[in-house]
């Protein structure tokens, strides 16, 4: 692959080589933290030429998925894996386009390794830069190799030593705590004795690092041949099941789980925008709601022959107001795309409407107040009267107004054609919703249950359809379970969250602060107060923290998400 093809390297790493270091091989690649589940998908946003798995994530979070991998492939990018959780996929992945490289993906293809605690580590926070607290397996294993090599220790020595580090657990395997006390055997002991005196003059062989820079060199020398990237059978599909479109929806309506400068500045902007907690999150709702919709009025016939006409306007926003947003932050092509995606949505919404439409989307309206917490807040300060509250709503905050508006209206549009082919939420899927709502907001019993549904001016009746609708969000909108009745896909490229952010007014909102220092501060400091009260102090005086974890918690979190943006 000569230098012209190749425009854009992501890397995912972490505790096998530090970001400096691994600038030193390969300056113009972009880094990521250790890979998990759904972040294959997250950088194709950045439509890269490379990908280079070196790093992911084995226990407290969800492994990178196999399908991402060959969805990128499928996308047409060269996925190349080493070193750690690179090599375990490359390894199960070579024959469909994933090119391996280094003696650890050697090793499991060959079957010489099998376990995924081979190349597993225990390693520190980000701000320590993921440096590894344990030594991998494979490492110990390459370090005695060579000390047998050397005639430092025998070879029935060198296979008890080793034998003795498999059987601990990947957590606390460290060779610097080597004993003799470990061993009966007087021969072992001896040569154990020798091992130490030679680790502490030469050190531990670090495979993983090794294997990595092999892929690093592979890359920067312009070897790589796209045509062994593809797939050996054929046009193979990755198959669509259900769980991985959930992914695809699940990433296609969601920021970039962290804030990196290294992102296009829409990304930033759509990151940043976690700082307005509760307005992301209902942003992140009517984005689910963007891509069912869409999903729906691509399967609809009466839809396809009237998307042109109704592209001037999309639920009464200019296209020119959408556009200019996204002037500057995507292509031209990309813009047309997103416009036909909007006229399409506003094209079902058109076929789904009537004369009663008006008074239940404002119902609908009503009832988001009431699950975000406004409708009490706006009841006080005016009066019960709706239209009073909802006109106070829209001239105090309009951006969230206009978020939960558009939902509403993508509601009554998707439950239309819910009911039209008379599909509904199943009992059972409705109790435990129910369940869930009275442990969340706290009505563990019946009087609270009723001073509740008195503070939002709701009766019994008001209680079930509420119950009812939050029932029929999580299945078929947020599961996307509704793919399955319609056959929809989820399309990798629709930026489902980034137009909900342009159509809630949350885009402008965001980048507006980030060119405001006070504002940017004040949302800094509610954040971080905010995190301390629900996390780090909790945990703090339940003993989870002793005084020093505690003072570093608090330092990793000033260089999160908060801490990036003030630099």
């Amino acid at each position: 692959m000569n230098d012209d093809v190749v425009k854009k390297i992501v890397v995912f790493l972490g505790p096998t080589m530090s970001q400096d270091e691994a600038k030193q091989y390969l300056p113009m690649a972009h880094y990521f933290p250790p890979a998990t589940c759904g972040d294959i998908l997250y950088v194709l946003r950045l439509k890269p030429d490379v990908i280079v798995l070196i790093d992911g994530y084995f226990n407290d979070k969800p492994s990178v998925w196999h399908k991402e991998l060959l969805f990128a492939i499928e996308e047409g990018v060269v996925v190349i894996g080493a070193s750690s959780m690179g090599a375990l996929r490359a390894a199960e992945l070579d024959r469909y386009g994933m090119i391996g490289t280094g003696s650890i993906y050697k090793d499991y293809v060959t079957e010489k390794l099998q376990d995924d605690d081979e190349v597993t580590v225990l390693h520190r926070a980000a701000i320590h830069d993921y440096a590894p607290v344990t030594d991998a397996m494979v490492n110990i294993r390459s370090t005695l190799i060579k000390a047998v090599g050397e005639e430092v220790v025998s070879k029935k020595s060198g296979e008890a030593i080793t034998a003795h580090f498999k059987n601990i657990f990947y957590a606390k395997r460290r060779l610097d705590q080597l004993s003799m006390d470990s061993f009966n055997d007087q021969a072992i002991k001896y040569d154990v004795n020798k091992l130490i005196k030679w680790l502490n003059e030469k050190g531990i062989i670090d495979q993983k690092k090794l294997d990595c820079i092999a892929a690093f060199q592979l890359v920067s020398s312009n070897a790589i041949d796209p045509i062994c990237s593809r797939r050996t059978f054929g046009d193979v599909m990755t198959s669509q099941s259900i769980f991985f479109k959930t992914l695809q929806n699940r990433i296609n309506c969601s920021a970039f789980p962290y804030y990196d400068h290294g992102l296009p500045s829409h990304e930033k902007i759509m990151s940043a925008a976690r700082l307005y907690d509760s307005q992301y999150r209902l942003t992140q709702r009517m984005s689910y709601m963007l891509a069912v919709a869409h999903g729906l009025a691509i399967n609809d016939k009466q839809t396809s022959g009237r998307t042109q006409k109704n592209q001037a306007v999309f639920l009464n926003i200019n296209a020119c107001q959408i556009k200019s947003c996204l002037k500057g932050c995507v292509s031209e092509p990309e813009i047309v795309k997103t416009l036909t995606a909007l006229s399409r949505i506003n094209s079902l919404i058109a076929l789904t409407r009537n004369e009663m439409s008006h008074e239940l989307e404002m119902e609908t309206l009503l009832l988001l107040m009431k699950l975000s917490g406004n409708y009490c807040q706006y009841k006080c300060e005016t009066s019960i009267n709706r239209n009073d509250i909802l006109k106070s709503f829209l001239q105090d905050d309009p951006e969230k107004h206009e978020t939960l508006l558009i939902t509403a209206i993508l509601w009554r549009g998707i439950s239309s054609k819910l009911t039209e082919y008379g599909i509904k939420v199943d009992d059972q899927s409705i109790k435990e919703t129910s369940r869930h709502f009275r442990i969340s907001y706290g009505l563990s019993n019946e009087t609270r249950l009723s001073v509740w549904l008195d503070q939002h001016d709701m009766t019994n009746e008001d209680y079930r359809s509420l119950i009812n609708f939050l029932a029929a969000f999580e299945y078929f909108i947020i599961s996307f379970n509704i793919s399955n009745l319609f056959e929809l896909k989820a399309e990798a490229s629709q930026h489902w969250f980034f137009y909900a952010m342009i159509l809630g007014g949350l885009f402008k909102k965001t980048e507006l602060m980030l060119c405001s220092n006070n504002e940017r501060q004040r949302l800094i400091i509610h954040a971080r107060d905010t995190l301390h009260a629900k996390g780090a102090q909790h945990y703090h005086s339940l003993g989870f923290f002793n005084e020093e974890d505690y003072v570093e918690f608090l330092s990793v979190l000033s260089t999160s998400l908060v801490g990036a943006i003030l630099n």
